[in-house]
């Protein structure tokens, strides 16, 4: 999930799906082919809130900027965390 995927402030998220292929992280629409969108609490949006200010303060000491098309849950660099390492 990216954060272009989350409102902070209203709160909701779009979900889509993501595949692992020959070691890189694919992204797709959900298999019904629409948006899924989940409302999400005042506790999970402070702590998303809190990840994407401390990433923000971080990628640009690594020479990069946070935006839109980084992934929310990231390696330490900002890159998207293989599948494999989300499930193993």
């Amino acid at each position: 999930m990216h954060w272009r995927n989350i409102d902070l402030d209203a709160g909701p998220i779009a979900v889509a799906s993501a595949e692992h292929a020959k070691g890189a992280v694919q992204i797709k629409q959900t298999k019904s082919g629409h948006t899924q969108t989940l409302a999400l609490s005042m506790g999970t949006i402070t702590q998303l809130r809190v990840r994407h200010a401390a990433q923000a303060a971080k990628l640009p000491l690594l020479g990069t900027a946070l935006t839109d098309e980084n992934p929310v849950v990231a390696q330490y660099d900002g890159r998207p965390l293989k599948c494999r390492g989300l499930t193993h």
